[in-house]
């Protein structure tokens, strides 16, 4: 893959390059399959979205891949949310759409238990008001389907690091789900 990200993603001005694409479908796939039940979205639906949105955006200049894959996961979240808001107001009540605090940290699953996808995305944008970054590395990790190693090399310090932070993020998911 090219360094630079803005000019690897605008190569073409009619489609997106495939390999980016690939890329997308991955991370989709994961926020779609990772610790959601109920869920009605196809994986390319989301990515063939995702991919619009991004290029209805004003500025598709990014300063780096993680960037760029960080404003793509961010997309595809706004575009779950939304679409889990429909359903669940379709019919009074909805659809139960289910997901664990496991998906984003991986400890103790057994221990989490089963909560709403949208009191998780309150709480997310709670902490986020608090700890921006924490909200980022969330969304990316749970939408993105970002590893403990990728999540190193986009904020550029340690995995400890970063196991650091979500387990800090999953405290603060926890306390906010209270």
């Amino acid at each position: 893959m090219s360094d630079s990200i803005t000019e690897y993603v605008n190569s073409h001005d009619d489609f997106i390059n495939p390999e980016i694409h690939q890329k997308l479908v991955g991370l989709a796939r994961a926020a779609l399959n990772k610790g959601m039940r109920g869920n009605t979205l196809d994986t390319h639906d989301v990515v063939n979205e995702s991919i619009v949105k991004f290029y209805n955006l004003n500025s598709k200049e990014f300063s780096s891949r993680s960037h760029f894959y960080a404003t793509m996961s961010t997309i595809m979240r706004n575009l779950i949310i939304d679409h889990i808001r429909k359903k669940q107001a379709s019919v009074n009540g909805g659809d139960k759409f289910q997901m664990t605090l496991s998906a984003i940290d991986k400890q103790d699953e057994d221990e989490i238990p089963q909560i709403q996808v949208l009191e998780m995305e309150d709480a997310i944008i709670r902490v986020g008001k608090a700890y921006k970054d924490l909200e980022e590395i969330i969304v990316i990790r749970f939408y993105g389907g970002a590893s403990i190693d990728e999540l190193a090399g986009m904020y550029n310090t340690s995995k400890s690091s970063i196991k650091r932070k979500l387990r800090f993020a999953r405290a603060l998911l926890k306390k906010e789900l209270r």
